[in-house]
């Protein structure tokens, strides 16, 4: 990708009316092993034992390590990696932060794992998104193990769904057939909240590791306890990565109502030098630039 698009026009039609895009090689080889090394070889005891923050399905054939940045500190630079996030930027725009990061590993088991489903509860399953709108929220979940056969703990979506609402009777979502996609370690999914998308059966023999990065709209709250403490952390982290996990009220003053609360920088370091000829930068430039004079006091 040039640093002249976020997207070109083929993968923005493509996550604009499908409401996904799988990005091929998201990370390295080098990016997995060290990835799956790090999170290791968990089993629900040991994940218990050692972690403060876990979770599953309710059905113990998984585990969900919330709060994953703070548990792995080193999965931190993958907030802005170079392959997505000219996608979070096209979808999203660049008044975005990281609200969470999770760690899935599904267990091998014949039933399916989770139901299909729209993320953010009651309350987001009322919105959906408009066409040439910002999305309020997205995901991005990046793979560790393969995905390449039918029913091996597969992500499962209903195309083009991100703009319907979601049924409200069991009977209607059971009745919803989703699409498994087949996807290599290192790929990653990027989709909004609205999204109709569930979790196959897992008739293979490894678990299936996958780490997701929760992506919002600055004035959401963050849904982990705490996204990183910055002060704490030994990775090093980039001016954008550091915006992107730095808590609001840590940001200059805070004030959501205005355009006082970003840098003069801000838009400079959100689209980087990956991106610094692209028009949306500009765009977004003369927003601020118009907020900040015609608010001048």
């Amino acid at each position: 990708m040039s640093n002249t698009e976020l997207l070109n026009q083929q993968e923005l039609s493509s996550l604009r009316s499908n409401g996904y895009l799988v990005v091929r090689k998201a990370l390295s080889s080098e990016e997995v092993q060290s990835c799956r090394a790090a999170i290791g070889e968990l089993s629900e005891d040991s994940a218990l034992r050692k972690l403060p923050y876990r979770g599953n399905a309710g059905n113990a054939r998984d585990i969900s390590i919330i709060n994953a940045l703070t548990a792995f500190p080193e999965f931190m630079p993958l907030v802005d990696n170079a392959r997505i996030f000219g996608v979070v930027l096209a979808a999203m725009g660049p008044y975005i932060h990281v609200v969470g990061a999770e760690i899935l590993i599904r267990f091998p088991h014949p039933q399916p794992l989770l139901r299909m489903h729209t993320d953010g509860g009651p309350s987001l399953r009322e919105i959906l998104p408009q066409e040439n709108s910002n999305w309020l929220a997205l995901k991005c979940q990046f793979f560790l193990t393969d995905c390449l056969e039918l029913n091996r703990a597969n992500f499962i979506v209903v195309p083009g769904s991100h703009v319907n609402r979601f049924p409200i009777s069991a009977e209607e979502v059971d009745k919803v057939q989703g699409q498994q996609l087949m996807v290599n370690a290192g790929d990653a999914v990027l989709f909004p909240w609205s999204l109709w998308h569930g979790v196959g059966p897992h008739l293979g023999l490894i678990s299936r590791q996958s780490l997701i990065v929760k992506y919002a709209q600055r004035w959401a709250r963050p849904q982990d306890d705490a996204i990183v403490n910055l002060q704490a952390i030994k990775t090093a982290l980039s001016p954008r990565q550091t915006t992107l996990l730095m808590p609001l009220d840590k940001h200059l003053n805070a004030d959501l109502g205005s355009y006082k609360w970003m840098s003069s920088d801000y838009i400079d370091v959100m689209y980087g030098e990956n991106f610094s000829t692209v028009a949306e930068k500009q765009y977004y430039k003369d927003i601020v630039n118009f907020g900040t004079d015609y608010y001048k006091e």
